[in-house]
This record gives structure tokens, sequence and C-alpha cells, in this order.
């Protein structure tokens, strides 16, 4: 009680202090007129006051009136590109100033979840992107708007499926064993699970901007959860001005980037034939078909007997229809502000559906987000935000994994008689024998897509994510000029609900055992199948997370110095449904001292821990120190005219990550009766990076800027498995605990570009582009060291995560495989391979230790690990009156993995129609006696092939260049808009991953992690119109 009065006092003044300041100070009201370098007058430009109290728009004709209650002497212009404006300012000032462009966007402003930081001065190392360029992409998913646009973050696109799209990310690579997802905060808001899928929810048209903080001094403040980079994403907010009205209508047609080649059964009656001939020469050509049966199959003169389908072309439309609408609203006084955002999309999928009598299975996605954010000014000193957003999205889905359903067009044959058994009638009285409908399938294959996607049923999520943020922020000038106090309290509820339906129905198959059978329409059922109702199950998954942050922050400048300081404490807590609540506390401390800008040493420490630690070993400290040196504004360069800008930077820290996969308390054992099934850790401790950090950029040539960063990172106590380390004679080696013992090294450089020119008053150009290399190793792990005769005998240490291992290919002879009699019977004389033995057609492997058998001894590695080593972006754009333009280029270089079951190494073993463009050029004599391209082994019908090992036979160079996004504008001249009260209307035409270079010509999938088993990367065309009012 005594404390609630002393708070009680305390606010009384404040507030009483608050009112006195304003009826003691006289208010100035200045007005004025903004220019461009061409005298175009500038509508929309920020002028805000000194001390960040007043603040206003200029209108449609350049002009602005603000009344300045603040004390401020002064006030800043500013708007996005261009310099920022500071002017001294006196009551009934008339003021007409013009704005420069910012060539070398030396203002660019970076956000690091708790201060806002111009990137000239900052010693660390962070990339930033609009909004405004992030919506130039048609896609559903923020993340996949990412790609190509932010130097030193790697993208791949792992699942294309719609509205569904599932996207790695990687910050300079990966400095860790486990996670690699970056920590992602939203409107400074630490986002502890499932983040990506929270950051998704967001559109481009609700951000301002997003960066990617890349080094130790940058992630210092986020202690245990900082090793693997930051995404901080910034939403737009209001601001003071008359109201604006923006709505956007876009209308998506989308389609696959690959479509896989398929044989007829023509052609592929041939190959059954060819890969039985190859299991069995002495069977003859046609053991699968007669000639006869390949004549008509290719002919196509009775396709009710022997048909030819297409699959793929059967169930998958050529294009799916996505619709976007967004309207936003924002606007307000220098009392209070506010943005807000709703947006509803629409996309269907491109699989076609035939039955919606009983129960409709269409797959659809429908996504529907809304988002405010409000800023009120209190009083003098006190100010209050406000960021509630919330997000709708249902799936409806087959009710099979939706992927699967892909991958079973490629499963058929093309001579399967059709989806469904014909109706049978009496040839004398006409009456049905039997009704026909049936699914039909192959005795191998126990599914038919027909039946996925009309009879089995399907699944539908809703989920519901809601956030919400809610701060305080005091003016604490009437104690020291420059700080400030802040106070947030955050909620995140995330709620799934799923309705499942599933059906079962009857699979009948066509009889043809025997040569003859082809000439008839024979039909019997398969199995015991039954056509079922349908029935329902329902399920629900939640978790809501809450944080609590104070903070204090406080700049100052004393003449030529600029002293600044923030420190922080947060607690957040996760709850899930199946666990005990998660707890984390943060707290950090850091500071930066800025000389006459021109030198830069910021010094922070972050001190954090959580629940999942033992009590002694809790808490952890992430210290970190920068440097810059901005040898341009020395005085001895002034006068080098080709050169505005030269700064060079350093840091060094250490950021920590407690994402290692250890299980929930693993510092306590599990007992349970007599068993001990985990021993506990009580040293278990989170991974600790360290990062160097070493740049230089440089602006040249009025109009060109370069950035040129190094870094190193350093992990030595990674979290890893003991058991290699434990003798088999303890028993139950699997009730030891990880421990922090292993070593990793990550290494890299990232190469920017950028170059703005205005050619003339209404044509200027703009390219921006970057060069990113990393690659990782692991230094020392916990491993078993094989015997002297491996070739290999350390599989992980010195190698990077993601390793590929398998066979080396003997390429000497021209193709790698086995070509003669005399070759391979020369090739067994002296070496024997420990699995199958090889035939004609098969691969040709190495031994590398020369012991004459081919077996894991002989494994090498393959290809570059997990993670492309080059990844690189380019952004060129112009704009000429009305008219503009922009392309990105995006792309990926040493970046290898295994296809071998991606191709179908067994083609007729697992599956009745696995033939693809490879397969037609597959080995046979007659091919390579005539010199003729191969490009496949022989083929086969047998699970006990030579060739299903890995091996870089079937390493696929999926490094690519793609034309990720191109984009077309037109803005209607200003009359045309006046006729609808309208500010602004622009048309466009754009495109999504409209070109590919790449590798991959006689492959029938991308080069992603695309292959039969995924749905490729999708082309889309779009056609946007955005309105302002």
């Amino acid at each position: 009680m005594k404390y609630k009065k002393m708070i009680q006092i305390v606010l009384l003044f404040l507030l009483i202090g608050d009112i006195a300041a304003q009826e003691n100070f006289q208010n100035i009201e200045v007005r004025g007129i903004v220019k461009d370098e061409y005298g175009n007058l500038f509508r929309g430009v920020s002028v805000v006051s000194e001390f960040g109290k007043n603040a206003v728009m200029s209108d449609e004709s350049g002009s602005f009136l603000i009344y300045i209650t603040d004390k401020s002497r002064h006030i800043t212009l500013s708007k996005d590109y261009y310099l920022p404006e500071k002017v001294e300012v006196k009551d009934n000032d008339n003021l007409e100033i013009t704005l420069k462009r910012d060539i070398y966007n030396t203002n660019e402003i970076v956000y690091d979840g708790f201060n806002s930081v111009s990137k000239k001065m900052m010693a660390g190392s962070a990339s930033v992107v609009t909004g405004y360029e992030l919506n130039k992409s048609p896609v559903s998913v923020l993340s996949s708007t990412l790609a190509g646009r932010l130097s030193g973050l790697t993208t791949r696109e792992n699942s294309s499926e719609w509205a569904r799209t599932s996207n790695s990310l990687w910050i300079r690579g990966a400095s860790l064993n486990g996670a690699h997802t970056p920590l992602i905060i939203i409107d400074g808001f630490m986002i502890p699970t499932e983040a990506q899928a929270c950051m998704d929810f967001i559109t481009p048209a609700e951000i301002e901007s997003i960066s990617i903080l890349k080094d130790a001094s940058l992630l210092a403040l986020y202690g245990i959860t900082g090793a693997s980079g930051a995404i901080i994403v910034t939403t737009k907010r209001g601001k003071p001005g008359e109201l604006k009205v923006d709505l956007r209508i876009d209308g998506s047609l989308q389609n696959v980037t690959v479509k896989p080649y398929r044989v007829n059964s023509g052609v592929y009656s041939q190959l059954r034939n060819q890969a039985a001939y190859n299991d069995n020469p002495a069977g003859g050509q046609f053991q699968m078909f007669t000639e006869e049966q390949v004549g008509k199959f290719a002919s196509g003169e009775d396709p009710i007997h022997y048909p030819s389908h297409d699959w793929y072309s059967e169930f998958m439309k050529n294009f799916a229809f996505m619709q976007r609408v967004g309207l936003n609203l924002s606007g307000g006084s220098d009392k209070a502000r506010f943005f807000s955002n709703v947006n509803i999309m629409n996309q269907n999928t491109n699989f076609k559906i035939s039955e919606k009598e009983k129960f409709n299975p269409t797959p659809n996605y429908f996504w529907a987000n809304m988002r405010t954010n409000i800023d009120v000014n209190i009083g003098q000193h006190l100010k209050a935000f406000m960021n509630i957003a919330g997000n709708l999205k249902r799936e409806k889905t087959t009710e099979g994994n939706m992927t699967n359903v892909y991958q079973g067009m490629f499963d058929l044959p093309p001579t399967l008689y059709s989806n469904l058994t014909p109706e049978e009638r009496d040839p004398q009285t006409g009456e049905i024998i039997r009704e026909g409908g049936k699914v039909m399938i192959t005795p191998s294959i126990g599914n038919n897509v027909y039946g996925r996607i009309n009879r089995q049923g399907f699944t539908q999520h809703t989920i519901t994510n809601i956030y919400s943020n809610f701060g305080l922020e005091l003016d604490m000038s009437f104690l020291a000029q420059g700080l400030k106090a802040t106070g947030t309290v955050g909620f995140l509820s995330n709620n799934r609900k799923s309705l499942a339906t599933s059906r079962n129905y009857e699979r009948w198959i066509r009889v043809t055992n025997t040569f003859s059978d082809w000439d008839e329409l024979k039909f019997e059922k398969k199995g015991t199948d039954e056509d079922t109702p349908l029935s329902h199950s329902k399920g629900e998954d939640d978790y809501h997370n809450i944080n609590y942050k104070g903070a204090l922050n406080y700049t100052r400048s004393f003449g030529k110095h600029t002293v600044s300081a923030y420190a922080y404490s947060m607690y957040l807590e996760l709850v899930r449904a199946e666990n005990l609540p998660f707890k984390y506390v943060y707290s950090g401390l850091q500071a930066t001292y800025d000389y006459d800008d021109r030198y830069v040493l910021t010094i922070g420490t972050g001190y954090s821990g959580s629940d999942n630690y033992a009590p002694k070993n809790r808490f952890h400290t992430t210290p970190a120190i920068a440097g810059a040196w901005i040898a341009s504004s020395e005085a001895f360069m002034k006068d080098i005219k080709w050169l505005s800008l030269l700064k060079l930077k350093a840091s060094y820290g250490r950021n920590g990550n407690d994402d290692t996969g250890a299980s929930r308390y693993p510092y306590l054992n599990n007992i349970q009766g007599v068993d001990e099934l985990f021993i506990s850790n009580p040293s278990y401790s989170p991974e600790m990076v360290k990062k160097q950090n070493y740049g230089i950029e440089v602006g040249l040539l009025n109009g060109l800027h370069l950035s040129f960063d190094i870094y190193r990172h350093n992990l030595d106590n990674m979290y890893m498995n003991v058991i290699p380390d434990i003798p088999s004679y303890h028993g139950n080696t699997g009730i030891f605990p990880n421990i922090n013992a292993g070593g990793m090294r990550n290494k890299g450089y990232e190469l920017e570009i950028a170059y703005t020119k205005n050619i003339m008053k209404d044509f200027s150009i703009n390219m921006d582009g970057f060069l990113a290399y990393n690659k990782n190793k692991f230094t020392h792990v916990i491993e078993t060291i094989r015997s002297d005769d491996y070739f290999h005998k350390e599989r992980v240490t010195g190698y990077p995560t993601g390793q590929t291992w398998g066979y080396l290919v003997d390429y000497s002879n021209g193709n790698g495989l086995f070509n003669t009699e005399q070759e391979l019977n020369d090739y067994l004389s002296h070496t024997q391979y420990s699995f199958n033995k090889p035939r004609l057609g098969d691969i040709k492997y190495q031994d590398l230790n020369n012991d004459g058998i081919i077996d894991e001894k002989d494994h090498a590695p393959l290809g570059y690990g997990a993670i492309p080593n080059y990844y690189f972006g380019l952004t060129v754009g112009a704009k000429y009156k009305n008219f503009d333009f922009s392309a990105l280029f995006q792309g990926v270089e040493n970046y290898k993995t295994s296809s071998a079951g991606s191709i179908g190494i067994n083609e007729g073993a697992l599956s009745d129609g696995l033939y693809s463009s490879r397969h037609l050029q597959a080995w046979t004599k007659e091919r390579y006696d005539a010199g003729e391209t191969i490009s496949h082994p022989a083929l086969t019908l047998k699970n006990t092939s030579a060739n299903t090992q890995t091996s870089e036979y079937f390493m696929v160079d999926r490094s690519y260049v793609r034309l990720k996004n191109l984009e077309i504008g037109y803005t209607l001249p200003m009359k045309m808009s006046r006729a609808i009260k309208a500010r602004n209307i622009r048309v466009s035409l754009s495109a999504q991953n409209l070109i590919t270079w790449d590798h991959l010509s006689d492959y029938d999938f991308g080069p992603e992690a695309g292959d039969y088993n995924h749905l490729p990367a999708f082309r889309v065309y779009n056609l946007g119109l955005s309105v302002q009012f």
C-alpha cells in the first residue's frame, strides 16, 4: 500500500510538471514549401520537430504548416531515398527547402529491435529492404519475397505447396549443427516459436522495412537466442497529415516452372521391354509386351484396349488463380496517428476435381489479416502506442498430403485403362451387369490420384493468430535531456483447429495376366476395400506467448560528441498445451560514442537465461564491441571530389544459441520405476559462437556505392551426442546425455554494389546487387573413428554440415558405366561389389582403398554440403516519366544434392510408371555402339540393382540463375486520377520466377529441393491496380 501511494504521488508531480511546461512555452508556427532538385513540388515529405513531439506531412502543393510546442528550434524534413534536411526555425517563418537525392543511401535507417540507427554511423553489419520493394513479388507468403534482396540472407524454397510454401532461411550460412532459423522480431516483439510462420502472416503492404542483423555487436543484446542472426520486421505507422487511403487489387495466374516430361504408352512399353531384357537377356526383347502390342500403343489405333494417358495433364490444370485485395488507411495529427490494414487472399490449386456431389473436396486457401498501429501523445512527456494484428487462415487440402498427390501422378503407367472402371452391360438385353465408376489401380500401386483427390475426403485447418503489443514512452528530459523510459507488454495467441474427413473406396484392377488379355476388357476387385461413408474427426492445438519489457534510452550531443546508451530487461513466457511453460529472462546494456560523425565505438552485452538450464548454470553473458572510422569525414579528405564516402569498421563478440534440440529440463534425470531412461547433464549450456566482422564501405563517382564485409564464426561448445565415445559394454548407451563438446568454423564474405543516377529530369536508373560466399566445417566432434582400411576414417570432422557421402565413379572410360563384357570381366577379376553384382550398363565405382571390395570403406565426400557456397542477387530498375521498371535476378553456385531417389533408379520395381526424359537415354549396347549420348544406367525392373547406391553419378548440380521478379508499372496522369478524386492510380504487370537458367535440362524438376516428391516452384503472372486517395 505504501509503494502504491508513492507511485501515485510521482505520477501526479509528472503530470503537473507536464502541464506547466506546456503553459510556459510559447508555440512556434512555421510554414514552408518543399521541392526536389528539379523544382518539382514534393508531396508526402515528413516534417518533424527536433524533439519529435510535433510532426506533419507536406501536401500536394509541397506546402506544410507545423505548430511547434516542444521547445524545438529546428525541424527535420525527410523522405525515402532523399537526404534529410535539418533547418533552424523561428516563429512565423516561411521556408523554401530543397531535398537532394540520397544516391549512396547514407540515410538508410536500420531498426535493430531496440533502436533506430543510421546505417552510415553503424559499426555493425546489417542489410535492409523496404516493404515497397517486397510488394513487387506477387506471392502468398512473406518469406518468399526475401530471395535475392538481402545480402547475407540465403533462402531455399523447400516445398511450393499453394499458400504453404516452405522456405529455409540462413543468415551467413550455418554456424551451428542444429537449428539455423534466425531469431524473428516483429515490432520489437520476440517470437519464440513457429516464428517464421508468424512472420509469413504479414503482407508486404504492412511493412515499413525488414532488416537482418549479421554481426555480434548488433546481436549481443539478444543473448542466448542471437547466434543464428535476426530478422527485424518493422510495420508501418501513421504519420501526421490528412487521411490516406490505399487500395490494391491483384489477380494472379500460377503455373509450374517445370512441367515433367511423360512418356506415352508406345515409349513406355518399349522401355519396360528393355528393362526386362537387361534383367534377363535370355528371355528375349519382348518379355512385357509383344511387338504387336508395342505397335498398337504407339499408333493409338485402339485407345480402348491400348490406351495412352498423360496423367499429369489429366490431373493438373495449366493455371491456378489467386486473388488479393488490400486496403490500408493512415493519418492523424501530432497528437494521435494510426495505420490500419486489411488484406484478403483467396488461392486455388492446379488440381482438377471431378466429383463434388457427395462432398466438395476442392482444395482451397483463404487468408484474411488485419493490423492497426496507433500512436498517441498523451502529454508533453508521455506517449502511448498500441499494435494489434489478427490473422485468419483456412487451408483445405486433400485427405492425404498434397505432395503425395503430386507424386502419385508419376506412379501410374500410361497404359492403365482409365481412372474408373466402365459400366458393363449384357450384350443381348442391354441390362447393367456391373456398375462402373470404380477407382482403378495397378497390382503394385494401391492408390490412384483420382481416388486421392475425389473420394478419400479432405482436411481443413483453421488457424487463428492474434498479436498485440502495448506500450508507454516517458520523455524524462525534465531529469536529463535525451533520456527516455519505455515499458511494453506483448501477447501472441495461436490456435489451430483441424477437421479431418476420410472415407474408403473400392479398388479395381484390369486383368492382364497374359498377352492375350490386352485384347479384352477384364476387371476384378483388388483387396477387400469397400465404399464407406465420410467420417469426421477434429483436433486442436494452441499456444500463447507473453512478454514484458522495460527499457531506458539515452541520446545526447555535446558539441562534436554524441553519446547514446540503451538498457533493457524482458521476461518472456511461452505456454503450449502439451508442455510446462518455457520461461526466458533477457537483459542487456549497450553504449555508443560518436565523435564528430568520424569515430564510432559501441560496447554492449546481453545477460540472459531460461528455465531449461540448471539453476547454477542458468544465465550467460554475450558481450561485443564494434568500432567504425568514417575517414571521408576527415578534413584531409574533404577535397577528394570523386570520393564521397570511405568507412572502415570492425566488430568482435559472442552470441548464444539455446535451440540445440535438447529435451525439456536436460539437467534432470528421467527415472520411471526401476528404469533410468535418461541421465541428466547439469552442465548443459547454450552454444556460444564467437564472431568477427571486418568491413569497408566506399562511395565513388557521385552515384556508386561499394561495401565489402569479411567474417569468421567460431563455435567451441557445440551440443552433440556422446554415444560414439561410450563403449557398447556399458549396456544401454542411449541413456547418456548430450554434452557441449563439439566445434565448428564458419567463414565468408559479402560484396555489395549500388548505383543510382538521375540521367535527366524525368529519367533515372538504379542498380544494386550482392555476392555472398559462405563455407562451414566441423573442427572437432565426437564420432566413431574408423579403422585404417577406411579411405576416410572421419565422416564429420573437417566437413561441412549436411555433407553427402557415397561412391566416386570411375569415368576413365568416358561415361562411368560398364560398356562391354570384357570391361566388366576385367573389373570383376580384381574387384567385387559388396552389395549386388554389377552387369552391363551399371555404374562403375572406384575402389579407393584398393582392397578389392566396393563397400562403405570407399565412401567419399560428394558435393558441397547442405547450403550453397555462393548466393547472389541483382536488382535493376529505371523510371521514365510515368513508367517504371524493375527486375530482380537471384541465384546460387556450388550446390549439389543426390537425385538418386528422385529420378527412379529402380524405375519399375518401386512403381509402374516412373519414366522421364533421362530414361530415354538409358544405356543399351546399341546406343553405346552407335556413340549416342547416355545419361542413365541400364534400366531394370529389380530392387537389387547395383545402381541404388549413393554416388557421384546421381549428384545434381543445382546451381542456377533466375529472373526472380519482373515488374512494369504505369502511373496514370494526375488529371485522370483527380477525375475519381484519387491522389494516384498505378497499373502494374509483374511476374515471379519467370526464367531459370540451370544445369537440369535433362531433369524434370527445378533446381531447389524439387523432385517427383515435391511440387516445383510456381511461375506467377500478376496484374495489379493501386489506387491512393
